[in-house]
């Protein structure tokens, strides 16, 4: 007997059409059919059914083009099957043997949906394919396609009879979105317990349902119907809160205005809806699966939603259909939140309670305020001048910065060995009889953790001899100043080594409780990149009642300044902190030039090059001069000493390090919130941004050469230019500056190049700068004031605007101006073809070293892999991964997703595959699922490939590590799995490398206690799935056996000496390398700030330039003085990351 197929990856419509299907069962209406339900992790190994009893069978894949193919490729054995590719977004529909009006009433029924709709798609299909009907089947039925939804009721049409019906006016207003299908179908059971507890919480309930987006038979956008149902007559928003159930990006991709969020102005709170079982979720440590995380997390945050919790999950009863069943704890949650946020609107500012969380790590007064390039001191101050000019208690402010900070410090801290008894009876205290009672209302099995790792509450820490807990931090007025307490390692060192998931202190959690219920604020700001809370142990996405993040945080409003260059740390606390985020803009840099004897050895360089081709009798005595700099320096066990032998490779070392010496970014200051960039701090910024290209317009030098017809590019990659084209590029060099310090002295506006400076050539290409500068930069950077703001008006439950993060140095001015909500991209596109072509180049740059050093390809690399970088240069890492293996991706051409991979030939790769080990970030391990997909399955590629070990290399490891394994016993299927791991990273829960909570506890006396703790902390294997292996062994085996670690960067904004965990991860590889195979592997940093100019620099140098460019520039170090305490940290922060790199 003939049969229909329906093949689908979207759970809903598989849903609807089977339960269609059962229905016309039960009536008697037996129809041949099959729906088969694919899961999108499918796609590479699916296998479409037999379909030699088709009568049609139709494909409804979103963004499933493998799946599509795949099946078309099983109906090539069935030339006479019909088959109907249904059109999602930009594809249109594909049919074989079904006829235009066939496709277009097929495509009504499903978009008009309901019950009635598609069993009547049934009846049809079954009269046209199978000719079994009963005769003719009704028309589509147009059905309402939105509305305002109240129990038991008919849809409202207007906003004005369902709010004479059910809006209170004394009541806050909660609107909501979901989705028309789960109204027309029924699926009611998540909205009615929603609209009951946003009732119970005393708000009154408005909830919209509409189609997601629009198409070609939804005329009505969901911007419309907002439009029409959450605007009053008078043109007044009606919700104080939205909370969108959709579970996709509201505008990527619809034809919504994508700003019709912003413009409504309220806060929208994202509920998740899990696509598992309660049971299934809870046992997962990711919580949200790959899946999710990409469709329903990271595309709805371009939407510039805020994270809520996970309110439902998907319950099938035995013999019952799907329901999307309401979680408890979930659901009141997400009305508690959203009521926080709506009170924000209306509360008057006098009576609002603040608590500002200053991060304390490590936990000591030299400490206080740490945030990545922000000046916490003058940040503080000016927020809290903005918010006394907007009507809030913050007490008397004194008349600077540097006084109140001054007065930060007088009050309790962190630091208890500064702790006076004056501080102790004057600090805020909470009983420990308090902290009891509180953690009573915790999971049992939270307290457990604690009570065994810190003993039963209160515990120790910060415990006075009256059993309270000291709480760091001060009050003026309404505001609290707050210092983070610390995570818990300084109170058990010894745990850094054992426990990477290490539970918070009962101090920590009752800090914030504190905050939250006592002091009762009505919102948090964490200020400043970045603290600890949003890195607690829990699930990585969609965080449960016994996650650490989650309760912390609990309901609160988190507004969470930002530096917007760290992407991947930024959505960690967009995501696990639940923050609306601020971006500010990075530190002022500058070129940071020459300076002393650095400056002396310049021009003498330039001798050694006129000597060498006009009078080679005078290169010894310059020779001699360099070197007896060099030396004044401190740098001959850098540069070695010249002979005759080895004097062109000498000079070529010290040329090269003096050029990227000279043309380095160097810090010379911090930011302060909201202070827009004047003077020459602005002209720094503009030279920068004009350094680079963007999009089509070409850097400011790059124009100028082509314009004076220099070839400057050439030029700068030659090891050792000749004096002429030197002067060639010092001159383009000088034009450059001379051009933008006459627009500068202009104010920034000119018509022309011509007009400021007269012998100016002619270009396209540099009016196109120019505009570039006058048109778009410029009016980015005059808005960096909305950093502050939009902090103020987010206290007032004003949604904080959207826009991408990143950094503007390399290339992406769309990240300008500062002060939004920002997010990263699209995981299922990582690597992009641009990210391809850097990381061909970053390896192709990585082998040239290695060989030239060593005279071989090495066998194994080590690489870090952070979010941060990739999400910014959209997967450079990802894609040298895949190129040193020997792997490329292949993209789709609508969507630019990554479809699948494909191997390399070995003719055209020229070389053997590598065997690559991947230190992956937690950020990577949540955020990136799929790019740890694409590194297992190309290990799995390669691996299987008919080739010799000797140009094989990950073959040859495989294979003999699978073999040590199982003759020592373990089983052969399970030795050959571990032995193929080849991505590893912190146990479910964890963040961090370790190293760097070792060397801060000063908890170690050698190389030996760093590799443990580097082992403990990255000893878990992440598979295909994403699933976790505790793996320490196989770890190990991996890092004793590298030929080359890793490291890249791919901006300007930051360096190795930027934070610790540069150290912490690419330092603690080397060192476990070390400890574990008795030997230093090659390392390297691989630096694509200059997109078209790729390099890879030894550890060893890139240190020395950061350390001699920047961290003993007097430039830096005057700018970091300006900055009192925070540039004094800022100044020891140096000398301590100077000493780790050491260790």
């Amino acid at each position: 007997m003939k049969r229909v197929y329906w093949l689908t990856n979207i759970d809903s419509q598989a849903d609807h059409v089977a339960r269609a299907l059962r229905s016309l069962r039960e009536k008697n209406e037996t129809i041949p059919a099959e729906v088969i339900p694919v899961k999108n992790g499918d796609a590479t190994d699916f296998t479409p059914p037999s379909f030699q009893d088709a009568a049609l069978v139709v494909m409804s894949f979103m963004g499933g083009q493998t799946l599509v193919e795949e099946t078309l490729n099983a109906l090539n054995g069935y030339p006479d099957v019909p088959y109907l590719v249904l059109a999602h977004g930009p594809n249109p529909a594909r049919p074989r043997g079904v006829d235009p009006e066939t496709v277009e009433r097929m495509t009504r029924y499903l978009a008009y949906s309901g019950l009635r709709n598609i069993e009547n798609l049934w009846r049809y299909l079954a009269n046209t394919f199978l000719h079994i009907g009963k005769g003719a089947t009704a028309e589509p039925q147009q059905l309402r396609t939105d509305g305002l939804y109240y129990p038991g009721e008919e849809p409202y049409g207007t906003l004005a009879e369902f709010a004479a019906a059910h809006l209170d006016p004394d009541k806050y207003t909660v609107g909501f979105f979901f989705l028309r299908d789960d109204w027309l179908w029924g699926n009611l059971r998540f909205y009615n317990a929603l609209i009951a507890e946003i009732e119970c919480a005393g708000m009154n309930a408005l909830p919209l349902f509409t189609h997601w987006g629009s198409g070609a038979s939804q005329e009505r956008t969901l911007e419309t119907c907002v439009q029409e149902y959450f605007y009053d007559a008078d043109g007044k928003v009606v919700p104080d809160v939205v909370i969108n159930n959709h579970r996709m990006s509201l505008r990527l991709g619809r034809a919504n205005d994508p700003k019709f969020l912003e413009k409504l102005g309220v806060p929208t709170l994202q509920a998740y809806h899990s696509k598992q079982d309660e049971a299934t979720w809870r046992a997962n440590p990711a919580g949200l699966t790959p899946t999710e995380i990409s469709a329903t997390v990271a595309m709805i945050e371009t939407d510039g939603i805020l994270h809520g919790p996970v309110a439902s999950h998907r319950e099938v009863e035995p013999g019952g259909e799907p329901q999307r069943e309401p979680w408890a704890y979930g659901l009141e949650l997400l009305v508690r939140k959203a009521k926080r946020w709506a009170t924000l609107r209306h509360k008057p500012n006098a009576a609002k309670k603040v608590a500002i969380v200053l991060h304390n790590y490590p936990a000591n007064n030299t400490n206080i305020g740490c945030a990545a390039d922000l000046d916490s001191g003058a940040s503080l101050f000016r927020i809290l001048q903005a918010m006394q000019k907007d009507g809030y208690d913050v007490g008397a402010l004194p008349d600077t910065a540097a006084e109140l900070w001054e007065e930060v410090l007088a009050h309790m801290t962190n630091d208890r060995r500064y702790l006076s008894e004056t501080m102790q009876r004057e600090a805020t205290k909470i009983a420990g009889s308090d902290v009891i009672k509180y953690e009573k209302t915790l999971p049992a099995s939270v307290v457990q953790k604690m009570n065994d790792t810190w003993g039963n509450a209160p515990g120790d820490a910060f415990v006075n001899n009256d059993e309270e807990l000291l709480l760091p931090g001060l009050r003026r007025g309404n505001i609290y100043i707050a210092l983070q307490p610390p995570r818990g390692f300084g109170e058990d060192p010894s745990a850094i080594i054992h426990s990477p998931t290490l539970a918070p202190t009962h101090h920590y959690l009752a800090y914030y409780h504190y905050l939250r219920d006592v002091f009762g604020a009505d919102a948090f700001v964490h200020l400043g990149t970045h603290g600890s809370q949003e890195w607690l142990p829990g699930k990585q996405m969609g965080l449960s009642d016994e996650c650490y993040s989650q309760i912390t945080m609990d309901d609160m409003p988190n507004i969470y300044p930002y530096l917007t260059t760290i992407i991947g740390e930024g959505i960690q606390a967009k995501r696990r902190g639940q923050a609306a985020l601020i971006g500010y803009l990075p530190a002022p840099t500058a070129q940071g030039g020459l300076y002393g004897d650095w400056e002396a050895l310049a021009p003498l360089l330039d001798e050694y090059r006129h000597y060498k081709i006009y009078e080679p009798k005078h290169t010894a005595s310059v020779v001699a001069d360099i070197a007896a700099l060099v030396e004044k320096l401190g740098m001959t066990e850098m540069f070695g000493t010249p002979t005759a032998e080895n004097q062109e490779e000498y000079m070529l070392k010290v040329h090269n390090f003096l050029d990227d010496m000279e043309s380095s970014e160097t810090h010379t200051g911090l930011h302060i919130l909201g202070e827009v960039p004047a003077g020459d701090e602005l002209y720094a910024l503009v030279r920068k941004l004009v350094a680079v290209a963007h999009g089509d317009v070409p850097s400011l030098v790059d124009a100028l050469a082509e314009a004076l017809d220099v070839p400057y590019a050439d030029i700068a990659q030659k090891a050792l230019a000749t004096p002429g084209e030197l002067a060639q590029k010092r001159s383009v060099d000088r034009k450059a500056e001379e051009l933008l310090q006459a627009l500068a002295a202009r104010d920034w506006q000119a018509d022309s190049w011509q007009d400021l400076v007269a012998d100016t050539p002619q270009s396209p290409a540099l009016d196109a700068v120019l505009a570039l500068i006058t048109e778009s930069i410029l009016p980015k950077i005059q808005g960096v004031g909305a950093e502050l703001t939009n902090l103020v008006a987010a206290l007032s439950g004003v949604m904080v605007p959207a826009g991408p993060g990143g950094s503007a140095a390399s290339g992406n001015l769309e990240v300008l101006p500062t002060g939004r909500n920002f997010y990263g991209i699209d995981p299922t596109k990582m690597p992009s073809a641009t990210a391809w072509k850097l990381g061909t180049a970053l390896g192709d740059a990585l082998l040239e070293q290695y060989v030239a050093e060593e005279g071989k390809y090495p066998e194994q690399v080590g690489i870090i892999v952070w979010a941060g970088p990739n999400l910014r240069s959209n997967g450079q890492c990802i894609a040298e991964i895949l190129y040193l293996l020997g792997v490329k991706p292949v993209w789709r051409a609508e969507t630019g997703r990554v479809e699948r991979l494909e191997v390399l030939p070995l003719n055209e790769l020229g070389r053997p595959r590598i065997d690559v080990t991947a230190r992956i970030s937690g950020l990577v391990r949540d955020s990136l699922p799929q790019a740890v997909a694409l590194i297992n399955q190309a290990v799995a590629l390669v691996a299987d490939l008919d080739e010799p070990t000797n140009i094989n290399f990950v073959k040859k490891h495989i294979e003999a590590d699978a073999a040590e394994l199982a003759a020592a016993g373990t089983d052969p299927a399970a030795a050959l799995k571990e032995a193929r791991y080849r991505v590893f990273g912190c146990p479910p829960g964890a963040y961090g490398a370790g190293v760097g909570n070792v060397l801060d506890e000063k908890n170690w006396e050698n190389e030996s206690d760093l590799a443990d703790a580097y082992l403990a902390w990255g000893g878990y294997a992440y598979d295909e799935n994403g699933t976790a292996h505790a793996s320490k062994e196989a770890f190990a085996q991996r890092l004793k056996t590298l030929d080359v670690t890793v490291k890249n960067e791919d901006t300007s904004d930051l360096n190795l000496m930027s934070s610790d965990d540069f150290n912490a991860y690419h330092g603690g590889m080397v060192a476990a390398s070390r400890a574990l195979g008795g030997k230093a592997p090659r390392s390297y940093v691989g630096d694509s700030s200059q997109r078209s100019r790729v390099q890879v620099r030894t550890l060893a140098e890139e240190f020395q330039r950061v350390v001699q460019s920047e961290a003993l520039n007097p430039k830096y170090i005057k700018g970091m003085m300006e900055h009192g305490y925070k540039g004094a940290l800022e100044l020891a922060k140096r000398a301590m990351l100077s000493y780790s790199w050491d260790a």
